[in-house]
């Protein structure tokens, strides 16, 4: 029903009792502190509503529970909360909070909080195992991340679990047509608890403890090798991969030995360097040096040094056998080459005193006979006795490049020198006693008591 207007206001029930209101037609006595609605029929109006009633309708009544909440200081992202029976407190909600809190769903909360969609389907596994699921991790590797120990882990890698030897073996895989043969059984590479690195089937080796030991098995080529792809480029892939600067190998296939091979676009090919702290000038049986090259042979289960007249090493220029050899007992032997030019052609005596005289000045005490000499340099250069130095040459540090001589020249022009020498001698005896017979006998007992024996021209 709704109201239309206030009527009719009397000072007592009697003048109010008196007055008919028309229907939606209020009366308000206020000598009672009432209200009457109008029924168009009725003296006085129809319902009668106390104060007391219109109080309880229209307002709401004292409350402790509200009067706390309303005792409360208001503020921008603040919310109020119960902390007892009636009594208030608020806390913060900060705008993000509110973001949260209006999600329909956890799905929705988790995306507000920009958990991924991969994340959101951990979150809701059961356990562990439904993570690493869905994780990806196979169920062979989920038994190897619950194993408690290494020992267990060994275990599940069915590696040696009775000691600590083998520490961690890789299998080869086989290629198949089909693919990788995940059950191939060769072993690829041994770590053991010593840190020694072992490649190949043999996986122990009583003396190395931390280094790399390698087995290539029945194999013949190479069992290492260094490249440099991009820099070296030699061309000799019969030999080597291009790329490839040095080798190591096994020199007879079935007996062993090794073959260290370097391979080089220019000049040179292999270099040993040795670099000493402490360096030895001694020219004795004990002397040492940067640089070592020795030679042993087998003795028994060991070694020993070589014999007299044993071989220690050679120097070869290719296949075709050695040409400098040493033994055991210090002599060298050279190949049977000859030099650039014939030596006969030169007075041996006199081109020795020209290598000494150009070899060193200091140290030479000069004779009347160097003055018959007309050899020089550049007679060493052409007989080959020294090596011919190029204009600007120089060493390596910047210094002067200087003449190597040929130690076999020199032996063949001393050689040589000798059987001048023994043929002049000859020639000079024959034509004293030819011009003085009476001299030949006294020359060959001046000969027998300086115990030189006879010149075969005296007879």
């Amino acid at each position: 029903m709704a109201f239309n207007r206030v009527q009719h206001i009397a000072q007592n029930e009697t003048a109010t009792d008196a007055f008919t209101p028309e229907i939606g037609e209020i009366v308000v006595d206020t000598t009672n502190e009432n209200i009457r609605l109008g029924d168009g029929v009725t003296a006085g109006g129809g319902a009668t509503f106390s104060n007391d009633v219109v109080n309880a309708t229209l307002y709401q009544g004292l409350d402790t529970m509200l009067t706390n909440l309303v005792g409360l200081v208001s503020g921008a992202d603040k919310l109020p909360y119960f902390n007892g029976t009636d009594t208030w407190a608020q806390t913060d909600l900060s705008a993000f909070g509110r973001t949260v809190i209006d999600d329909a769903d956890g799905d929705a909360v988790m995306t507000t909080l920009g958990i991924s969609a991969f994340a959101q389907t951990m979150l809701d596994d059961a356990d562990g195992g439904a993570v690493l699921t869905t994780l990806g991790v196979t169920a062979y590797a989920q038994t190897l991340l619950d194993d408690a120990t290494a020992l267990l882990a060994r275990g599940t890698l069915e590696l040696d679990t009775t000691d600590n030897v083998q520490f961690a073996t890789l299998l080869c895989t086989a290629l198949t047509s089909t693919g990788i043969d995940d059950n191939a059984t060769s072993v690829a590479l041994t770590i053991d608890a010593s840190e020694g690195v072992y490649i190949g089937a043999v996986v122990t080796n009583a003396n190395l403890t931390i280094g790399l030991a390698l087995d290539q098995a029945l194999n013949d080529d190479e069992i290492m090798s260094f490249g440099s792809t991009g820099d070296v480029a030699h061309g000799m892939t019969s030999k080597a991969e291009t790329q490839v600067y040095g080798t190591v190998k096994k020199s007879l296939s079935t007996t062993g030995g090794l073959t260290v091979t370097g391979y080089g676009e220019g000049v040179l090919g292999t270099q040993v360097i040795g670099v000493a702290t402490t360096v030895d000038t001694s020219k004795t049986s004990t002397a040492n040096a940067p640089v070592q090259l020795r030679g042993e042979k087998k003795s028994g289960t060991s070694s020993s040094p070589l014999g007299a007249n044993e071989n220690v090493f050679i120097v070869a220029g290719g296949v075709t056998g050695p040409v400098l050899l040493a033994d055991a007992d210090g002599d060298l032997f050279a190949s049977n080459a000859t030099l650039g030019s014939s030596l006969d052609d030169y007075g041996d005596a006199d081109l020795i005193r020209t290598h000494e005289l150009n070899r060193s000045v200091k140290g030479i005490i000069r004779s009347e006979f160097d003055s018959w000499i007309t050899y020089n340099k550049t007679t060493l250069e052409e007989a080959g006795i020294i090596g011919r130095v190029m204009p600007g040459e120089v060493n390596e540090d910047g210094s002067p490049a200087t003449a190597m001589w040929s130690i076999t020249g020199l032996l063949r022009l001393h050689s040589g020198a000798i059987v001048q020498g023994s043929s002049q001698l000859r020639a000079i005896a024959g034509v004293l006693v030819e011009a003085m017979p009476e001299l030949r006998r006294p020359m060959e007992l001046a000969l027998e008591r300086a115990g030189v024996g006879h010149i075969q021209m005296l007879h």
